[in-house]
């Protein structure tokens, strides 16, 4: 598993369109409102969503997940850019496609 302490701070560079350099502060102190504890709260919506049995209702979760995300960070979330951010977080099993702009 990755450190949340990392993934989140490289997530966030993602979405934003640039690159980070972090020194591990962590994420436990993060105010849900930033960048930083949306992403986490996107790692905790995506690992529900991909728990759930009914294939309609776990793509929903995960589009919704994702729709979030998108309007957190005030723009449109492509395919590469959910394959990166997943990765990053380490979230594994829900097709990149999912919530992506076309």
């Amino acid at each position: 598993m990755r450190a949340l302490w990392l993934a989140v701070p490289l997530a966030c560079a993602v979405l934003a369109g640039g690159s980070l350099i972090t020194d591990g502060a962590g994420t436990a102190n993060a105010s849900p409102n930033s960048m930083v504890g949306r992403v986490a709260t996107y790692e905790t919506q995506m690992k529900a969503a991909l728990a759930i049995q009914d294939p309609t209702r776990r793509e929903a979760a995960i589009i919704a997940a994702r729709e979030q995300l998108a309007q957190s960070a005030n723009k449109p979330l492509t395919a590469e850019a959910i394959t990166r951010v997943d990765g990053l977080l380490g979230i594994q099993g829900a097709p990149p496609q999912l919530g992506a702009v076309r």
